[in-house]
């Protein structure tokens, strides 16, 4: 299994130096501060696929694309809070299935893997955000990393992909494990100074 896609990378390569540092700035934002913007992202995200798709399938509906294009990007947007905990769960349970097939290529039954790391995601909302807004992050900013070294002549992305897919692989790892520690250890130490500040204004109350 390869995690840094060679037809991304390759499509990455022809981007413009402004467009790659706004990825790398999207993933590092998702890889530092995926659970405490993870509510914006899924909105931000369902609006502008509903609203692309609208544009894309107006005329299917009898309907001038730009008006169809606002109203399902409305639609997306308003409905996105709504379903979070169910687009962790189908994430958290393709993240599952992966992993599974990554250990097991042989696995039959694909939908017990799914199926168990879905309702694990659930169980373990916020954890499981986390871990999906670092993967995701670290993804975007391995893919937009390569992308610019290639760019400056530092390496061939794709050909470097082709060799160390083992080493890609593990890069991307060891990141999303470290970007996962960085927000949960944010997460308590955050959580923590708001118990003292709650505890200190019961105090002063009876007082």
């Amino acid at each position: 299994m390869q995690l840094i896609d060679k037809a991304i990378l390759a499509e990455a390569c022809g981007l413009s130096l402004g467009v790659l540092l706004g990825a790398m700035a999207i993933g590092l934002a998702l890889w530092l501060l995926g659970w405490w913007s993870h509510r914006f992202w899924v909105v931000l995200v369902a609006t502008l696929g509903a609203g692309i798709y609208g544009l894309m399938n107006g005329e299917a509906y009898k309907t001038h694309p730009l008006a169809c294009g606002v109203l399902f990007g409305l639609a997306g947007g308003m409905l996105a809070l709504a379903v979070v905990r169910l687009v962790a769960f189908v994430a958290g349970g393709f993240m599952g299935l992966a992993v599974a097939q990554l250990l097991i290529p042989t696995l039959e039954q694909q939908i017990v893997p799914f199926l168990l790391c879905g309702l694990v995601s659930l169980l373990l909302f916020r954890p499981s955000v986390m871990l999906l807004t670092s993967l995701a992050g670290s993804l975007l900013l391995s893919h937009a990393g390569l992308a610019m070294m290639n760019r400056q002549g530092t390496v061939n992305a794709v050909a470097w992909t082709d060799q160390g897919t083992m080493l890609g692989n593990w890069v991307i790892v060891g990141l999303t494990v470290l970007g996962f520690a960085i927000q949960y250890v944010h997460d308590r130490r955050t959580g923590a100074k708001k118990d003292r500040k709650e505890k200190k204004r019961k105090r002063r109350d009876d007082d």
